[in-house]
């Protein structure tokens, strides 16, 4: 089944509810930047919360979502926007070098910060305590306590040994109090949506584009009426925002000493993006040009 978003209104419970399929996001993540099981896991994860916020933005605007912890997963930064596009990494890429326990992913602490932007400028930019040490839950703690927006999310993540296709699903529910919400009753919803009869649904590999339906009635039990409004959001979709001329545009960066390092050999200079591993070669004209731009 192909990538989509749900989203959608519990009417009688005042509870916005979003359900997220990026299988064939994840694949492209993974394979573009040749991760190993571990970082898959991890970035996947990341990939599924941020596209859970897709419905919350305007066609312009986006999440960039950075995860930072004190153990091997040093950083992890996924941009999600309005019109669906996604891209995301994972610092390190391979990270079975570095553990051989499980606390030794994410260590002892983290922080996670968000920002809200448009085209044009930021709209505003917060960090919060990564004290959950799972990128799912503390994205939804973020939301919950510096938004002010009571939320809960669930991803589930499966492989399969296929190298060209490793992900298997990747696949997520959230839900969100709206004004009005009896929160109580939110905090009812809550602990279903981590029970076990939601995980298993979550984890489930979805035959029809409607298997959210059996989510929302596993969710609701006998808590509230199962009566919901949905529509569908722009689906999420690997893309990514470098080109040729951004990256020349990023020279200036590097420092005048490298620049003029570089001009002085003659070097075509390789530089690789972050989000998406594309590799752009930058001629000794253009090192060059910027070296001028500088200097001017």
């Amino acid at each position: 089944m192909s990538d989509l978003v749900y989203r959608g209104i519990l009417r009688d419970a005042d509870v916005r509810f979003v359900y997220a399929v990026c299988t064939d996001l994840g694949n492209e993540a993974v394979c573009r930047h040749d991760l190993d099981p571990l970082s898959s896991h991890v970035l996947c994860r990341a990939l599924g919360a941020g596209a859970l916020t897709i419905p919350l933005l305007n066609p312009d605007e986006r999440y960039t979502l950075r995860w930072n912890y004190a153990g091997a997963v040093k950083g992890v930064v996924v941009e999600a926007r309005g019109d669906g596009g996604m891209r995301g990494f994972i610092n390190p890429p391979n990270l079975y070098a570095y553990v051989q326990q499980e606390e030794q992913l994410l260590g002892a602490s983290g922080t996670v910060t968000v920002v809200k932007a448009d085209q044009d400028h930021s709209l505003n930019t917060g960090t919060g305590q990564a004290g959950l040490l799972d990128v799912v839950e503390d994205l939804a703690f973020f939301f919950s306590t510096s938004d002010q927006v009571e939320t809960a999310m669930v991803v589930m993540v499966g492989f399969e040994p296929n190298p060209a296709r490793p992900v298997s699903l990747c696949q997520g529910f959230m839900i969100q109090a709206l004004p009005g919400c009896d929160l109580e009753l939110f905090e009812r919803l809550r602990h279903r949506l981590g029970s076990p009869v939601c995980r298993d649904l979550i984890a489930e590999q979805p035959r029809i584009d409607n298997h959210f339906e059996r989510l929302v009635q596993a969710l609701v039990g006998t808590e509230t009426s199962a009566v919901f409004s949905v529509d569908a959001g722009p689906p999420p979709v690997f893309r990514c925002s470098c080109s040729h001329a951004h990256m020349c545009g990023l020279l200036a960066t590097l420092g005048r000493e490298e620049l003029q390092a570089a001009v002085d050999a003659g070097e075509t200079l390789k530089l690789t993006c972050h989000f998406c591993s594309s590799r752009y070669e930058i001629t000794p004209e253009q090192v060059r040009q910027a070296l001028a731009e500088l200097d001017s």
